[in-house]
């Protein structure tokens, strides 16, 4: 949620038109719905928070604990503590064809 938080952030300040801006909010929020309700079909069917979400390689605790997740949650956090701007979360030109993670 931070992460898309920061990405529209970045989107805003590039020359990106309405009618893609538009469509960036609504599969936004059509994949937290679906990754909501995942999450709590998962909680349901197993009586708590899964240990391994599928198609993932290794556990939850594993992916958490990796460096570049560590790193990554770190300019998450200080990005929503508003001790950092966007640019320390997103790479990238406005003229790139992806946005990702630095």
């Amino acid at each position: 949620m931070i992460f898309r938080r920061a990405l529209a952030e970045k989107m805003a300040q590039c020359s990106i038109s309405e009618t893609a801006l538009q469509r960036f909010r609504q599969r936004t929020a059509v994949l937290l719905k679906n990754a909501k309700d995942r999450m709590n079909e998962a909680i349901l069917e197993r009586g708590g928070y899964p240990d391994r979400i599928e198609g993932m390689p290794g556990t939850c605790h594993e992916h958490q604990s990796s460096p570049s997740y560590v790193q990554l949650r770190d300019k998450l956090d200080k990005y929503s503590e508003g001790r950092a701007n966007f640019d320390a979360v997103i790479s990238g030109e406005c003229e790139a064809e992806v946005f990702v993670p630095k």
